[in-house]
């Protein structure tokens, strides 16, 4: 746990398609593209870094008119409030933050991949940039790389962190030959949901001795979702 937040939330569930929404589709990087970028990063010796935008959902431009009901209990009681910028929950604000950054790449000479829209290359500077929605894992020399951060940070309240260390579930860790991917959390997330954080680990999580038997087709399916 890094920090507390709080946020004022839209009712996104009460938008009228063609009224106050239209596209609402955002891409999302590709975990193909998050390997090239790490096998990358070992293989040619090259730094990385992660930047995480702040409450980056607020930063993109609405092309729709957009009116919202204030929460209760702060003084805006039978007040209706139009929105200047995008706000969480709204169908729309995943793809105007996607827009908005994308802009800001395109000042700064990037180019969208043709592989994967959430990978930027800029071949003045020579850096990879890899976007999933808020966090920013940037790849290239120091030197060129602190410009693009300076650059955000115009424009943005940017946190900038050494190295990857957490993206997409998955832990990293520099160690002298190499980097480690683990996702410890995620594995520990999945024991308590089935309730089984407790029990002792084995190296063979079945009993060996348990006798297979057919399948009964009369018999109800079991949840497939949950495997």
């Amino acid at each position: 746990m890094e920090q507390f937040k709080a946020r004022i939330v839209a009712k996104g569930y009460s938008q009228v398609e063609g009224l106050d929404y239209d596209e609402t589709f955002a891409p999302v990087m590709r975990y193909n593209s998050l390997h090239l970028i790490i096998t990358l990063v070992l293989h040619l010796g090259l730094d990385m870094s992660q930047a995480d935008i702040k409450s980056a959902f607020l930063n993109g431009d609405l092309n729709e008119e957009v009116w919202m009901m204030p929460p209760p209990s702060i003084g805006l009681d039978r007040k209706v409030l139009p929105l200047l910028t995008s706000l969480y929950r709204l169908k729309q604000a995943p793809l105007t933050w996607f827009e908005r950054l994308s802009s800001a790449r395109t000042e700064l000479g990037f180019l969208s991949c043709s592989f994967d829209l959430c990978v930027f290359i800029s071949h003045d500077y020579n850096i990879i940039i890899v976007v999933y929605v808020d966090d920013i894992p940037t790849v290239g020399r120091k030197s060129y790389v602190r410009k693009v951060y300076q650059y955000l940070t115009k424009h943005f309240t940017v946190t900038i962190k050494k190295g990857l260390s957490y993206l997409w579930g998955i832990e990293t860790l520099q160690t002298a030959t190499g980097l480690e991917l683990r996702q410890t959390q995620y594995i520990i997330n999945i024991l308590t949901c089935f309730s089984i954080e407790n029990s002792r680990p084995v190296s063979t999580p079945i009993d060996r001795k348990a006798p297979l038997v057919k399948l009964d087709e009369s018999e109800p399916a079991y949840e497939k979702q949950l495997y």
